[in-house]
Parts: C-alpha cells; sequence; structure tokens
C-alpha cells in the first residue's frame, strides 16, 4: 500500500521508462531524417553549383558555398568570420 502512496509501483516506472525510450527513439528518427534532407539538399546544390559554373545565368558559387556550409557548418563560420574581417565588414 504504500509503494502504491509514494508512486513507487513497477507500474509507474515501467511506463515511464517505456515514454522516455520512446521519446528518445522519435528524436533519433527526427535527427537521422534531419542529416538524410541535409545532405541530399547539399548534393543538390553541389549539382547545381557545378552547373551554375558552365552556365552564366545559374550563380555557381552561390550554390557551392550552400552546399559547403551545410556539409561543413564549422567550417565555413570560420571562413565566412575571416572574409568579413579581411572585407572590413563586422
Amino acid at each position: 500500500m504504500n509503494a502504491k502512496l509514494l508512486n513507487l509501483s513497477p507500474d509507474n516506472s515501467q511506463t515511464a521508462d517505456n515514454e522516455k525510450s520512446s521519446s528518445r527513439a522519435r528524436l533519433d528518427e527526427k535527427i537521422a531524417q534531419w542529416r538524410k534532407r541535409k545532405y541530399s539538399t547539399a548534393a543538390v546544390f553541389l549539382f547545381l553549383g557545378l552547373l551554375g559554373l558552365f552556365l552564366p545565368v545559374i550563380p555557381g558559387l552561390l550554390f557551392l558555398g550552400a552546399a559547403f556550409w551545410l556539409v561543413f557548418p564549422k567550417q565555413a563560420e570560420k571562413i565566412w568570420g575571416n572574409l568579413k574581417r579581411k572585407l572590413g565588414r563586422e
């Protein structure tokens, strides 16, 4: 009887563990979907960037930069900071 009053019954702890594991599984699934979308978007930008290097109507460097930013965000931030500092736009 005391276990039920303190909510220490095995049923409650088991339910809480199941909820945690299911929410963790949903979060892992969302992260995996985000990674797939991120890399597929980067692949499209890379293709458009390479196409833009040969066709004058498509801004190739812009798409190549966007693809680089999606795949390597930390390095892109460093490069962007260096460019801003060198161009005096900070």
